[in-house]
């Protein structure tokens, strides 16, 4: 292996929660080459985050793709789909599962971090 992939796989980061519930974690894992996110099916790569599922058999999750799990699509955050009686499907079919995913916990931290702003300056 050359030097360059050594460093890929060093660089790979992971976020982990510890079982308690504790705050999230970086460390370096290198150990997920080749493993596959459960949600989007891709193989994780170098500088991808992470999430360990403490319970879930699949273990590891793009952050990103569970958080979409979680928040829901672009469309069900904008209440636009068919569970609040839209006549929208959830995911854009031009995008692949990963880049949904991406979309979702994108809009869901712009939304939060709005809220956030608009509710400390009206204190």
């Amino acid at each position: 292996m050359g030097q360059k992939a050594q460093g890929d796989r060093l660089l790979m980061t992971v976020l982990v929660q510890s079982a308690l519930g504790g705050p999230w974690e970086r460390k370096p894992l290198s150990y997920l080459d080749g493993k596959i996110c459960p949600h989007c099916e891709e193989v994780f790569a170098a500088g991808d985050h992470a999430v360990h599922v403490m319970g879930f058999p699949s273990g590891y999750w793009h952050e990103e793709c569970l958080m979409r799990n979680i928040v829901g699509s672009v469309r069900h955050q904008q209440k636009r789909c068919t569970c609040y009686g839209g006549t929208e499907e959830h995911e854009d079919s031009g995008l692949s599962r990963r880049a949904a995913a991406r979309a979702a916990y994108s809009y869901w931290q712009k939304i939060h971090l709005m809220k956030y702003l608009l509710k400390s300056t009206h204190r």
